[in-house]
């Protein structure tokens, strides 16, 4: 390809660039990396493997310039301490990670021969979801759990735990899927298969086990990437759902210390990478949800050394759901992988952040590479729900990532602390006695949203024995509680507010000692409020067991389009600061004007995978969900188009060019969102069949 000058790049991007200087939304120009995320005296340095490379010349193999060129550095006089050794070939990355000592300078390393470049050492982050004022969002989950009680005892007779049967997912309702069509690739039988998907995140569970040891309850883990799950296959190694991968840090690395890699990869950090996991790749199960390319295996790589790995292994196409800041193309050691991949073939996907309070210009990488994807993130229309049974008015949806654990013969009476939906301090306060039935077990309480926390209310519930149910008010969400007997055992759900800006799934505050909780939307929890008023009703409140998905519960607030999140400037426990409304995903384009994001996936709301340690599945949101949602589809068109050997580029074209566009909001009238914050718009994959039959000519140009 031939380079143009900067000059014509410059002339050739100007309509773009007066685009944006038009936008009403503040250009971030310079997003610079804090002292925190910067390795003290850690650096990265290339090794010039080219055919040019003086070293090369003097006829050092391949295997031996970067040990060459480490000599040489310590010829020079730097002290330095190899953290670690970066040899993949001659079209991979070749150089090391070292530590210097005090006062040693990124020219200083750059004057020896054979450095090509230098980069401090970053560390990289999950990307993370705003939460609301009041604490919703975020990271949580269940209690822990067992392979045989998350299957429901549907649990099979031999290990390894095998994939399901292509026609049962023939019928798939799972929400996110049917908003964009992904259900309907499934039915022509489009799952993925002969793809190895790899994600490079945080890690999975190490231990190896037997059926009898789930099935006896041995299993036990901490947070993290869990492949015990048995929705990810329960297993780890070939033959296994999750078929490959290695840590190349160690559970208990900070970044700065010296990393412990072993063959196994999993990470006791967080529970992200099983969350990621599952969206490509969720077997089918009785809740009603599974991954995009179910019959894709799978992969989980840690770190910069992983994409080596990943490429050796055989990856066809990689997810990177972290993201640092960067600005300009090309600028990172993690972007260049991405290019270094793409010239083998290998299709990388990687989510945008979550940044949109910073505005225009705050690019992140490795998203902002050019032959990577770039994701940014919409809201579920179809929110994960059950239903529940309110006797003589039919089901009610609630939304959680799993039914409650109830019996389905038990019946619950209903009280509200407050009958006046202008009541926004409901439950701040403790709740009062001579107001509040003496024995709250066997009853749903209903309690409204606003002024103070969730926390705080589910404390205020719960020490007077109810158990939780949030609802919302013309302004605010409302709050239910109830309590089951044993008194212990307390349940929490929400319903919404035509006023809200978001609906919203919660976790149990740790001092309100609540067992479950879920949320309702605003029309569901008034009708509940309205059969209440009626003296004449007495209304028992059931929750029927074994429960799946229902579909077509719509988001009414935030589904289909970029969310935005009402967000504090203060951590006070009463709500009496500036409250910003903010998107949830971050804009485009790089500094030096190139188009990010390339398109946009369901990434809100999203229902997947999840540690077995804390409940086995659970709801995340953020652009980290889309870009996994991307990277399945990929592995889908991939598989039905195996025939074409599409490049990287025919892929990405593919899918940006066939996205489909989105309005601003869920107004009549709405304008279209603008592209540095969608890109192409929503991934549909129901052109996945036409593309496979028809083969149109496609451009060989990203």
């Amino acid at each position: 390809m031939i380079q143009q000058p900067l000059g014509a790049n410059l002339v050739r991007r100007l309509p773009f660039l007066l685009l944006l200087l038009l936008s009403s939304v503040t250009a971030h120009w310079e997003p610079s990396a804090t002292a925190g995320s910067l390795v003290p005296n850690a650096y990265i340095i290339q090794i010039d493997s080219s055919s040019t490379s003086t070293l090369v010349k003097r006829g050092l193999a391949l295997g031996d310039l970067v040990d060459a060129v480490l000599g040489q550095v310590s010829d020079a006089g730097v002290d330095f301490t190899l953290r670690q050794q970066y040899a993949g070939g001659s079209d991979m990355f070749q150089g090391a990670s070292i530590r210097v000592s005090d006062g040693v300078l990124p020219s200083d390393l750059l004057a020896i021969d054979g450095v090509q470049r230098v980069w401090p050492v970053r560390k990289h982050s999950r990307p993370v979801y705003p939460l609301t004022p009041d604490g919703a969002g975020g990271y949580g989950g269940g209690s822990p759990i067992t392979a045989a009680q998350l299957l429901g005892g549907a649990f099979p007779a031999s290990k390894p735990l095998t994939k399901r049967a292509t026609s049962s997912y023939a019928t798939d309702t799972f929400g996110p899927h049917v908003q964009t069509g992904v259900n309907a690739t499934h039915a022509a039988g489009n799952l993925g298969a002969g793809q190895l998907v790899c994600m490079i995140d945080s890690g999975l569970y190490p231990r190896s086990f037997s059926v009898s040891d789930l099935k006896a309850d041995r299993v036990t883990n901490s947070s993290g990437i869990d492949y015990t799950n048995p929705l990810l296959g329960g297993c780890f190694g070939p033959g296994c759902h999750v078929s490959v991968g290695y840590d190349l840090v160690g559970d208990n690395y900070t970044g700065e210390n010296t990393p412990q890699p072993d063959s196994d990869p999993y990470a006791s950090c967080d529970p992200h990478g099983t969350h990621v996991s599952g969206i490509v790749g969720a077997l089918t199960n009785q809740y009603g949800f599974s991954g995009v390319a179910p019959e894709a295996n799978l992969g989980m790589f840690r770190v910069l050394q992983a994409y080596i790995m990943a490429m050796k292994a055989g990856c066809t196409v990689i997810n990177m759901s972290i993201n640092g800041p960067s600005g300009w193309l090309a600028n990172t050691p993690t972007e260049l992988m991405v290019d270094v991949a793409a010239a083998q073939g290998i299709f990388t996907v990687a989510c945008v952040g979550n940044e949109g309070a910073e505005g225009l210009f705050y690019a992140e990488q490795p998203s902002s590479s050019v032959t990577g994807t770039a994701a940014a993130s919409v809201g579920v229309r179809d929110l994960p729900a059950y239903n529940a049974s309110l006797s003589g008015f039919g089901n009610f949806p609630y939304l959680s990532a799993g039914p409650f654990n109830v019996s389905s013969y038990s019946n619950f009476r209903v009280y509200f602390t407050s009958t006046n939906i202008s009541t926004l301090n409901d439950a701040c306060s403790p709740l009062n006695p001579a107001t509040t039935p003496s024995n709250l077990a066997a009853y749903v309480v209903f309690v409204q949203r606003g002024t103070c926390t969730f926390a705080t209310k589910q404390a205020n519930v719960a020490a007077a024995g109810g158990c939780v149910l949030f609802f919302q008010s013309p302004d605010e969400l409302h709050l239910l509680c109830f309590t089951l007997s044993p008194p212990d055992r307390k349940y929490l759900i929400i319903y919404n507010s035509p006023n809200s800006s978001q609906e919203v799934f919660l976790t149990s505050a740790a001092s309100s000692n609540l067992y479950a909780l879920a949320t309702m939307r605003h029309s569901d929890g008034v009708n509940v409020l309205n059969y209440y008023n009626n003296p004449d009703n007495r209304l028992l409140l059931r929750f029927p067991a074994g429960s799946s998905l229902v579909a077509g519960v719509v988001d009414s607030i935030q589904g289909g389009i970029i969310a935005s999140v009402k967000q504090a400037q203060s951590s006070s426990s009463l709500l009496t600061t500036c409250i910003l409304t903010r998107s949830t995903s971050t804009y485009g384009p790089t500094l030096d004007l190139f188009g990010q994001p390339s398109l946009a996936a369901p990434g809100v709301n999203i229902l997947s995978t999840y540690p077995m340690s804390s409940g086995g599945i659970y709801i995340l949101s953020g652009t980290s969900m889309a870009s996994p949602f991307i990277a399945g589809s990929a592995a889908v068109l991939l598989a039905a188009r195996a025939s074409d050997k599409l490049t990287v580029a025919q892929l990405k074209g593919l899918l940006s060019t066939t996205a489909q566009r989105f309005e601003r909001s869920l107004s009549p009238g709405s304008p279209y969102t603008t592209v540095p914050l969608q890109g192409g718009g929503v991934w549909s994959p129901i052109w996945i069949a036409q593309l496979a039959s028809d083969s149109p000519t496609i451009s060989s140009q990203a």
